[in-house]
Formats: structure tokens, sequence, C-alpha cells
């Protein structure tokens, strides 16, 4: 028996050694919020932007600073992305769909990924939501790229899932 966030690092490690080339691991919230794949990957050293659930815990980094061997309070991502101004989101356009243009706004802000007692690695949490007008989900994700990693790349990463569904459906 294995869990399934067990079985994908096996993939991965199947990869790695059958040289299938690769640089982002992306995947759903069923396994972006599962703090032993995360562990997993980073000890691995593999990148990754992964889907998260708007309650998936955060630690600010100014916060963990001002904390000092204290441990500093754990938000929400969806807590921490409604804080952040309009002028922080970005109209992105990442490809042309079967229905157009693929465009939505983003912001990216630096946290750590946190469990109640546990203050994980720093990266991006990334927020999506429609442009205005228009209706949709909001999404959330993290990433563990450095803090020089463009907006736009991030959220063109983010999106690269959706395409590798549908190639398991058709194979289905």
């Amino acid at each position: 028996f294995a869990t399934k966030p067990e079985l994908a690092l096996r993939q991965v490690d199947e990869a790695e050694e059958w040289g299938v080339p690769f640089h982002t691991v992306v995947v759903d919230a069923g396994y972006g919020d599962n703090p032993n794949f995360l562990d997993g990957l980073e000890a691995r050293d593999k990148r990754y932007v992964v889907n998260v659930a708007r309650d998936f815990g955060v630690r600010l980094p100014e916060e963990i600073v001002e904390a000092g061997e204290g441990i500093a309070p754990r938000h929400t991502t969806e807590a921490v992305l409604n804080t952040l101004p309009e002028s922080t989101w970005r109209t992105i356009t990442w490809r042309m769909g079967s229905r157009g243009t693929m465009t939505k706004r983003f912001a990216a802000v630096r946290v750590c990924r946190a469990s109640v007692e546990v203050t994980g690695c720093e990266g991006w949490l990334i927020g999506e939501r429609p442009v205005p007008g228009h209706s949709g989900p909001r999404k959330w994700y993290f990433s563990d790229y450095p803090a020089d990693t463009p907006l736009a790349r991030l959220a063109e990463l983010a999106h690269r899932r959706a395409s590798i569904e549908r190639g398991y459906e058709d194979d289905k």
C-alpha cells in the first residue's frame, strides 16, 4: 500500500531514472496541500507549481523574522491574497485556447508554506481570478521557484497541468 502522494513521488523518481526530461512538477490541490509530498519534491530538488486550497497555510517572511524564536502567525492563502492591493494584480495571457485567448488576473507574494507548528520553504503564493467583467473560479497556487521568477512564467507553469490532464483523458 502507498498513498497517492507516495506513488506520485515514485513516478518522479522513475522519470528521473529513465531520463525523462522535465523541469517542473505541476499537480492539483490533492497533492499540493500535502506537506509530505512537497517535502519529497524539495528533498529531490525538484521545482514545482502546485494548486492549493484556499485554506492552505502560509507564514509571511517578515512576521517570521519578527517572531524570532517563536512561531509566526499562520494565514490562509485566500486571506493573504485578499489583502493585496488591486495594483498588484496583473492581466496575463498565457496561451491561445480552443475558445480564444487564455487570460486571467494574477498576483503573487513571497511566503513560507506552513502547517500548524512547522514552517516550510519560502516560495510564491500565486492567486488567479477572472478578468473584470468575466466570471469563473478563483484559484490558488504555491511554487518553490526563485524570487526573481516573473509572474507571467509562474502563470504559464500553473496552467500546464490542464494539457497534461487532457492527455490522460484522451488516452483513456
